[in-house]
């Protein structure tokens, strides 16, 4: 912790007022290319196995991949860059398959060698049926690689299966059906499940019966095979990287040594940076009005919707009864929340957000699509008169007997508590706190969403993200199979329309038709109530200067290729 405190003396002496974007580096100061961050606590950087945003944020550092998605500067927009491999990968005239050429000097942090064959090995173990891993379909799921399905099902042997190191820099990817360049390349981009394992120390951390593995579980256990190496790991307190030089696309990345403190408290993550520990935040609420003119403000739209779960499989029937999911839905309070709890918020009556691009070839988000907006009711579906009517004929059908319910919050989120309080009150005053009886319940994040999953709880807060540029793979979610799924939405319905969506066949014009049919089939179920869409202001300290001045699909604020101050630590 010594690096921690000499950096946060230097910081404490040069921070200032924050700055636009676009600006130069000041070469005047003499040191190193430091980034300070925050992050939530990790529990594993076994990317084949990973389960949230924090593990994600940190394995993109630390892990390579054949390829990976950086700034196009002149164009605003996102491009794919060979890392691992020597350029972007080629297809044959059917687009069945992809050849990638591997660099001849990829390595490990220790210095081993990675070739085609790890990446042949890390995808035999990434789909072995007696590991199960969480994130073993990714080669079958946009696309469907020759035999995987039938490999993750211990149906067929790994030889039978489309994936093969032909030598020692060649790696042979055979498909089922085309797909688009997008589809393909970006699930061998960043630092997720397709990113390569070291086979030695793979081995060495299986249990005897080879059904768990200890990988990614500590500094020793965690290679780096990216632009970035794991040097120092205190559980639930800091994390610090060095840069890998040797990396092929270490141009890409700017700083030198990225440090990141851990906190799952927003309120001590601004005070973080109002001290100078650390060279960005997110505001809202309260903390956006003493921000809200800033010149280091810059806004993040986000793939995420926020609802409102309500446990249909619940032994309180009327938990289960539309008309009880009706009257939570045409009540909502969505402006009031967005806009004068969040601030920057923006109120949602639909599940798929406006940061979602529906043809990347045409540019057109999802939202602003006439089959979107065909789904959307004014007044973001605020209506007391149905919502009572509706109200009244569950309680009727509840024997007129006072409902009672239990909201779960994230205990540390001021907002979100503030906000079930608002639904609280707002909701007891419609219905008659006579008739509905609301308790609130806060629990830590991860708990909450255990409990959704558990099917233990009456209504809880949650959301999923998924892809920008792809809204359509994120409606599995929903699915009725899913197997970590938020709430009890079921529908064979909508599965079927999954299913033909995901068609590599389907023309775009009708996929879009029918992911507008799907979001109208969750509507109209009222499972879970849609809240609203996220719109995070973000601040950046003074001696961090952004390529772009907006979020950028596919990038985002390009924050490890931004200009950078030098900081004198003291070495």
């Amino acid at each position: 912790m010594k690096k921690v405190c000499s950096l946060l003396l230097i910081a404490l002496v040069l921070m200032v007022a924050v700055t636009g974007c676009t600006s130069s580096a000041n070469t005047d100061v003499k040191g190193k290319l430091i980034f300070r961050k925050t992050n939530s606590s990790i529990g594993t950087l076994n990317q084949q196995v990973y389960n949230n945003t924090a593990e994600s944020r940190v394995l993109t550092l630390i892990n390579g991949n054949l390829l990976d998605l950086v700034l196009d500067a002149e164009n605003k927009t996102y491009k794919f860059a060979p890392m691992h491999a020597e350029a972007l990968p080629t297809r044959n005239d059917d687009g069945t398959v992809w050849t990638f050429k591997l660099r001849n000097n990829n390595e490990w942090s220790d210095g081993t060698p990675i070739t085609a064959h790890t990446y042949e090995y890390t995808y035999k173990v990434l789909m072995d049926p007696k590991l199960a891993n969480r994130r073993g379909d990714v080669l079958i799921d946009e696309f469907k690689v020759i035999n995987g399905e039938k490999y993750l099902a211990g149906e067929c042997e790994w030889s039978e299966v489309g994936v093969k190191a032909t030598d020692d820099n060649t790696l042979v990817v055979t498909i089922e059906q085309k797909v688009t360049d997008f589809d393909f390349m970006s699930a061998f981009a960043g630092g997720g499940a397709t990113s390569p394992i070291k086979e030695e120390l793979y081995e060495q951390c299986f249990n005897s019966d080879r059904t768990e593995n200890t990988y990614g579980t500590s500094v020793e256990t965690t290679p780096s095979s990216g632009p970035y190496k794991l040097v120092e790991w205190t559980r639930d307190k800091y994390r610090e990287y060095v840069k890998n030089e040797n990396y092929g696309g270490a141009q890409h990345f700017v700083p030198e040594i990225i440090t990141e403190q851990v906190s799952e408290d927003n309120n001590t993550i601004v005070q973080l940076f109002e001290t100078g520990e650390t060279d960005y935040c997110t505001i809202s609420g309260s903390d956006f009005d003493k921000y809200e003119d800033h010149p280091g403000l810059i806004y993040a739209s986000s793939t995420s919707i926020r609802n409102m779960y309500i446990n249909t499989k619940s032994d309180k029937k009327f938990l289960d009864d539309i008309n009880f999911r009706r009257a939570m839905f045409y009540a909502m309070p969505r402006e009031k929340i967005a806009k004068d709890i969040y601030k920057t918020h923006i109120p949602a009556n639909y599940y798929i957000s406006s940061a979602k691009v529906a043809n990347l070839e045409t540019k057109v988000f999802y939202r602003d699509t006439k089959q979107a907006k065909a789904n959307i009711s004014e007044n973001y579906s605020l209506d007391l008169d149905y919502a009572k009517s509706c109200f009244d004929k569950a309680y009727a059908a509840n024997g007129n007997k006072k409902m009672e319910v239990e909201i779960l919050y994230f205990e540390d989120s001021n907002n979100m508590k503030v906000m079930a309080e608002v639904i609280e009150e707002e909701f007891e005053v419609l219905f008659g706190s006579d008739r509905l009886d609301i308790k609130l319940k806060g629990m830590p994040w991860r708990v909450c969403y255990e409990q959704l999953r558990a099917k233990n709880f009456d209504m809880g807060f949650g959301g999923w993200a998924g892809s920008r540029l792809n809204p359509y793979s994120g409606m599995k979610v929903y699915t009725s199979s899913y197997a970590r799924k938020h709430g009890t939405f079921a529908n064979a319905e909508y599965d079927k329309l999954y299913e033909e969506i995901m068609e590599p066949t389907i023309d775009a014009e009708t996929r879009l038709d029918k992911l507008a049919q799907m979001e109208k089939i969750m509507l109209d179920s009222c499972t879970h109530i849609p809240l609203y869409e996220s719109r995070t202001p973000y601040l950046f300290s003074d001696r961090v200067h952004l390529l772009v001045d907006e979020y950028v699909p596919g990038v985002g604020f390009a924050e490890y290729e931004a200009n950078l101050d030098p900081m004198d630590i003291g070495e």
